[in-house]
């Protein structure tokens, strides 16, 4: 019976993943976009045995710490942007090594995860960073348990694509052309911090209301971009923002200066709050014709993750 009920979980999760996908295709074809798509930026793990599940005492076990990186998401890093990676959970004096020996900070970009023009999907870039020259130190009178981690903090970014529907005559109910007022479709690169929701709707006779929701879907944490994730709170929950109508005139609530001062225009940093932010933006139109108008919008920021490995410091009689 209880296989029974796992194989019907499983089934239903299968089953959920599937349509999952199928709207998100859906939803990017209809905003006129078509990404990968997928939360995620950057994965992280250790390579095999690097570091190993046992090491002995007394520096008669050298071994190294790897790391590999991979670009799952549709945001290049480029070669200016830095990767910074640093390893901690034991003191490295312990293990023969200076705080220097466990950051690295790499000068090649790694390119995204990317379609390629018949749709096929193209791997993002791989990076491993080696950290060499472990080895404990010191003599045990038994076996003690340690907890090796690796951050990883990075330049990312996400590309957003929606529609507005811009009237002569905002007032008139005909719809042949398009909808000034519903929830609009909006297409994400595969990113952790996304667009989940665009609304537009009449704002008066000459001007239109966009509403869109920031929402953070990743498992690391945000950081203002360019700033090194430092543990600092003023830099951190900070996502720039930036929207393009290819129309004049657009102002959004809620931006800010990086100094934290209301922000003019249509872009600026966006504070998050709770993993999420509902951002204002009002259009004027102009008195223009009927037709759609493609919204192309970016947010990029520092994106910061953790992984961790528990070792054994076994003692050699």
């Amino acid at each position: 019976m209880k296989a029974t009920k796992n194989m019907i979980i499983l089934i239903l999760a299968v089953a959920a993943v599937f349509v999952f996908s199928a709207c998100a295709q859906q939803l990017q074809q209809q905003a006129g976009a078509t990404f990968v798509g997928g939360v995620n930026g950057l994965s992280m793990e250790f390579l095999p045995e690097a570091p190993p599940d046992e090491v002995f005492d007394g520096g008669k076990f050298p071994f190294a710490v790897n790391l590999r990186l991979k670009n799952l998401g549709e945001w290049e890093i480029t070669s200016g942007s830095k990767i910074v990676a640093e390893i901690s959970g034991v003191d490295p004096a312990d293990f023969g090594l200076s705080s220097a020996n466990l950051k690295k900070n790499p000068p090649q970009g790694m390119l995204p995860t990317r379609l390629d023009p018949n749709g096929d999907i193209i791997e993002g870039d791989i990076l491993v960073m080696d950290f060499p020259g472990f080895n404990y130190q010191r003599t045990l009178f038994g076996d003690v348990p340690a907890t090796i981690k690796a951050d990883a903090c990075y330049n990312y970014g996400t590309k957003i694509v929606s529609n507005l529907c811009i009237k002569k005559d905002l007032s008139s109910r005909d719809t042949s052309v398009c909808t000034v007022t519903e929830d609009k479709a909006v297409a994400n690169s595969g990113a952790p911090v996304q667009v989940t929701s665009f609304k537009e709707a009449q704002g008066g006779t000459d001007k239109v209301i966009i509403t869109l929701l920031i929402r953070h879907l990743g498992t690391g944490q945000i950081f203002e971009r360019n700033s090194q994730c430092p543990n600092v709170l003023e830099k951190k929950d900070k996502v720039y923002l930036k929207i393009d109508t290819g129309l004049s005139g657009m102002t959004c609530n809620g931006l800010q200066t990086q100094a934290g001062q209301p922000a003019t225009g249509s872009e600026g940093y966006v504070v998050l709050y709770g993993g999420e932010r509902q951002i204002t933006c009002t259009q004027p139109t102009g008195g223009q014709g009927d037709f759609v108008k493609t919204v192309s919008a970016s947010m990029e920021y520092d994106y910061n993750e953790f992984i961790t490995k528990q070792i054994t410091i076994k003692h050699i009689a």
